[in-house]
C-alpha cells in the first residue's frame, strides 16, 4: 500500500510509502507542486537497505497543512530508477 488517498490532513491523515531498499544510499523524497515548486522535504539522508517506511503528513516546510488539489512526490532511492507518485490533498 501506498498511502490513503484522498488524504484530509488537516484531519491527520498520513500519506504512507513503503519500500524495500535494494542497497544502503541516499534517500531523497521531495514533495512538489504540479508546477515542481518544492512543498516539502519527506527525507534527505542515508539508510540503510531493506524495508523502509515513509511518511507525509499533508505540511509544507512551515508545518502548514498544504492547500487542496495534487501534488507530486519524487522519490530518489539508491541503485532504483526517481518515481513519482501523485498525492490528493483534500479538506
Amino acid at each position: 500500500s501506498h498511502g490513503r488517498f484522498p488524504l484530509y490532513p488537516a484531519r491527520g491523515h498520513e500519506a504512507v510509502f513503503r519500500f524495500n531498499l535494494k542497497q544502503s544510499g541516499k534517500v531523497r523524497v521531495n514533495v512538489y507542486s504540479l508546477l515542481w515548486e518544492k512543498v516539502a522535504i519527506v527525507t534527505d539522508g542515508e539508510r540503510e537497505a531493506g524495508p523502509l517506511e515513509l511518511r507525509w503528513d499533508g505540511r509544507n516546510q512551515q508545518g502548514h497543512v498544504v492547500v487542496a488539489g495534487v501534488y507530486l512526490v519524487h522519490f530518489e532511492l539508491p541503485g532504483q530508477k526517481s518515481l513519482i507518485k501523485r498525492v490528493l490533498i483534500k479538506k
